[in-house]
């Protein structure tokens, strides 16, 4: 069987199996990763290792290794427009353990699972800062909000 590989990204993310990773009944795994930080890719390497190698620098994403407390994002803004948002779309949403939640948390979250277009995704994963994906995000709830029922919705 031949493995095709897509291209990374030259913004990408380095996570870690979780101790929640698993076997299933019917032999699949399912693997649970955790986001470290974020990375730009240099140069991937011919290893002929089964798995990639790459040269990177974490540089531009430092901060990535401290909680952000986002004092410039307007919280109840957010969170208006992630409830009208998953109004639109019929998603349930425990939204007092949103309400308790870190801002950076929220964010981070809602930009993992709504279901945006990879290159939507990639823009917020290239945000440096929490307000700029902030920004991002914000902005793509608007989109989807103006487009309307009838319109095209950037969604996978």
């Amino acid at each position: 069987m031949k493995t095709i590989q897509r291209p990374i990204s030259p913004t990408s993310a380095l996570s870690a199996a979780s101790p929640r990773s698993r076997e299933t009944d019917d032999g699949r795994y399912l693997i649970t990763l955790t986001g470290i930080c974020r990375f730009d890719l240099n140069q991937e390497l011919e290893a002929g290792t089964p798995y990639r190698q790459a040269l990177v620098s974490f540089d531009a994403f430092e901060n990535d290794f401290a909680q952000a407390r986002g004092e410039r994002i307007d919280r109840d803004g957010l969170v208006k427009s992630l409830k009208t948002y998953a109004a639109l779309h019929g998603f349930v949403v425990d939204w007092d353990s949103v309400e308790q939640a870190p801002t950076e948390t929220i964010v981070n979250v809602a930009a993992q699972i709504c279901p945006f277009d990879p290159a939507a995704k990639q823009a917020m994963l290239e945000a440096v800062t929490l307000e700029d994906r902030t920004d991002a995000l914000l902005a793509l709830l608007e989109w989807d909000r103006a487009a309307g029922d009838d319109q095209q919705r950037p969604i996978q």
